[in-house]
């Protein structure tokens, strides 16, 4: 696990540093192991990557210009996510229950992660948070009536940003 960790920091910062590297590199050494997906519609500047590795996920890993630009996106996606929010509160009563905001949440196809969610479509991004999503709620449908072991739960890890 460290040694995957280690790599996917040192990958990212060279993809911060020189993001035509990896691509170059695969040119050149006439090597598929990384490919060049696509570039953002949402922010021009981002480009995502695959390093086959024999999945059927998406791209692996985005490319940002520098890190200025990454925490620029992140605060970005997060006033985008707030902007959603608040437009579908905004049409939600005052004063009903937490399962009656739910139901009208479910009718009207609004999921406080839809921002997240077009943005790793637009990548074709497979994300951390997809990938705990996934797991998380196959960890809730597991858990029975007794005692609940968080220390089993996928979203109980070191990331606490999920943008």
């Amino acid at each position: 696990m460290k040694k995957k960790l280690l790599l996917l920091v040192g990958i990212t910062i060279l993809s911060c540093d020189n993001p035509d590297s990896f691509q170059k590199q695969n040119v050149e050494n006439n090597n598929s192991f990384v490919r060049r997906e696509r570039r953002s519609s949402m922010f021009s500047y981002i480009e995502s990557i695959k390093i086959d590795k024999g999945s059927d996920c998406g791209s692996d890993i985005l490319i940002f210009p520098s890190w200025e630009k990454l925490w620029e996106t992140a605060d970005k996606l997060d006033e985008m996510i707030d902007k959603e929010c608040d437009l579908f509160d905004a049409t939600i009563p005052d004063n009903i229950t937490d399962e009656k905001y739910d139901d009208l949440a479910d009718i009207a196809g609004f999921d406080e992660d839809n921002v997240l969610v077009r943005f790793e479509d637009d990548l074709a991004f497979c994300s951390l948070r997809k990938k705990v999503e996934i797991l998380e709620n196959k960890w809730i449908e597991s858990q029975g009536d007794g005692d609940w072991n968080i220390n089993e739960d996928p979203d109980n890890h070191f990331i606490y940003d999920e943008t």
